[in-house]
């Protein structure tokens, strides 16, 4: 299913989590949408999640200093936005971030939001996705 304006309980776009898993892997393909990020609200929080391409070890190093740890083997970001500053204000600084993850695999099996693992979240119909970002590799 393609995603337009709008709001789409995530249970009702993910059959299961490899549909998830297909669409936020990175590699292109032709039978599946690909996206590089997905905005969405749970328990009445903006969430963002991306994919975050780390070729340059400068950019490693920035995102590292931000975060306070090592990501130069990590690919993927769930940050919580303050959905109360307006977007010229938002910046890596005033971001909250619940993690990162190395491949959409530790995303899947590591990721938790208020207590809760992520991908039950998203098949349970706690998740309402809001938007989406297109895969640009």
């Amino acid at each position: 299913m393609s995603i337009k304006d709008g709001r789409y309980d995530a249970a009702d776009i993910y059959d299961d989590i490899n549909d998830f898993i297909r669409e936020y892997s990175g590699y292109p393909n032709d039978e599946y949408e690909t996206n590089q990020g997905m905005d969405f609200e749970y328990n009445g929080k903006e969430y963002h999640l991306c994919r975050y391409p780390m070729e340059s070890e400068e950019r490693k190093k920035v995102f590292s200093k931000i975060v306070g740890k090592d990501l130069s083997k990590c690919e993927y970001e769930v940050a919580l936005i303050d959905s109360n500053l307006p977007n010229d204000e938002l910046s890596f600084l005033n971001i909250h971030y619940i993690g990162w993850y190395i491949d959409i695999y530790d995303l899947v099996e590591n990721c938790e939001i208020e207590g809760k693992k992520f991908k039950d979240l998203l098949l349970n119909k706690e998740i309402v996705i809001t938007g989406k970002d297109k895969c640009w590799l």
